[in-house]
């Protein structure tokens, strides 16, 4: 079976959706809803009787189209029910380089590419990090390190008062502040998008930190499905760096979800302090591929 590409307008929302939910590899980035939110422009290549998947999402300049990651999109790629081999991946990526200038997405952690197909390709390795919540929170604070469980006493012993009320507007306006990042209105519009659809009709977890004065100083929210749990937003401002809040919302959050059949997915990273993090807690790392092409290889540089 070969795969096709199709216009957006084309997309069988429903065979779509089925695809994802039965997929080996699932994630909620693959979902109809969460692409619509995140990418307001993806087309797709598929198998006919929608076995496999692969969204892609688009933009357009001087009526070129090219394929970029979406806000708040770590992982895409094919989603499929059985294993795809390299061969048959190669398939996809032929496809939508033949529609495409410019390609820039992340492959899914179950993709392994043919690293060696062209000059124009450019494949590199990322880090992801998650951790199996299926043992008991006492089994798995034993795999904590010593700085991680050390933080934790600490925070536990500060006068905090944990909240599990999100509104929206405080919470974007928090992390906006405290963002290393500069939040574009674009961003801004899709971070609340995201999280009113996700409060109104699927599963989250929110955790704040507030101090004696009742002001925010570290938060998190978590999409959490039937198998993962995304560790999607967070921020922490100066005091709550400082007295090991973001700690505190982890292990409770741990706590919870322990002896559950969930993956925590803390969503990266390949940045030293992040990685130390994660790996403080057990997690272990689960690699994707960032995969670029360009019909033109200055572009790739």
């Amino acid at each position: 079976m070969k795969p096709i590409y199709i216009k957006h307008k084309d997309i069988d929302i429903k065979k779509w959706n089925s695809c994802i939910q039965n997929s080996h590899n699932k994630m909620i980035y693959g979902y109809y809803w969460y692409l619509k939110i995140t990418s307001c422009n993806f087309d797709a290549i598929i198998y006919p009787d929608y076995s496999a998947v692969m969204p892609l999402p688009y933009k357009k300049k001087v009526g070129l189209k090219y394929i970029v990651k979406p806000t708040f999109v770590q992982q895409l790629g094919v989603f499929c029910k059985t294993h795809l081999s390299k061969s048959a991946l190669n398939l996809f990526l032929r496809q939508a380089m033949r529609n495409f200038l410019y390609i820039d997405t992340n492959l899914n952690y179950s993709l392994i590419p043919d690293i060696n197909i062209g000059k124009k390709f450019l494949f590199v390795s990322k880090k992801n990090f998650i951790l199996n919540l299926n043992i008991t929170y006492d089994e798995l604070y034993k795999n904590f390190n010593t700085n991680t469980k050390r933080n934790i006493k600490k925070s536990r012993k500060e006068n905090f008062k944990i909240s599990y009320t999100l509104y929206i507007r405080e919470f974007l306006e928090f992390k906006m502040k405290n963002s290393k990042i500069e939040f574009t209105v674009q961003m801004q519009e899709v971070f609340t998008e995201l999280l009113k659809y996700i409060t109104q009709n699927g599963h989250y977890k929110y955790i704040e930190i507030r101090n004696e004065k009742n002001e925010i100083i570290a938060a998190s929210f978590f999409i959490v499905d039937k198998s993962r749990a995304y560790y999607i937003f967070s921020a922490s401002n100066d005091e709550g760096k400082k007295k090991n809040a973001s700690f505190l919302i982890m292990d409770n959050f741990i706590r919870e979800f322990s002896d559950k059949n969930i993956i925590l997915d803390f969503e990266g990273s390949n940045i030293p302090g992040l990685e130390r993090y994660f790996k403080g807690w057990g997690a272990y790392e689960q690699n994707y591929y960032n995969f670029k092409y360009s019909k033109f290889n200055f572009l790739i540089k």
